[in-house]
């Protein structure tokens, strides 16, 4: 799902990437909502994020 732009952060959640605010905590923000990012899915999350806006920066 990672290449189409969308990555499960945690068991019950799929997040669009490009709908991404920040993060807080251990929360994904989109539109003001936090959107809780599994503990085991975290550190892959921020690896996927940083390079989905590295992608769309080009």
């Amino acid at each position: 799902m990672e290449q189409h732009g969308f990555y499960r952060c945690s068991k019950g959640y799929l997040v669009n990437m490009n709908l991404v605010d920040g993060i807080s905590g251990g929360d994904c923000v989109i539109h003001g909502e936090k959107i809780p990012i599994g503990r085991s899915k975290k550190k892959e999350f921020m690896e996927c994020l940083i390079r989905y806006m590295n992608m769309e920066g080009n």
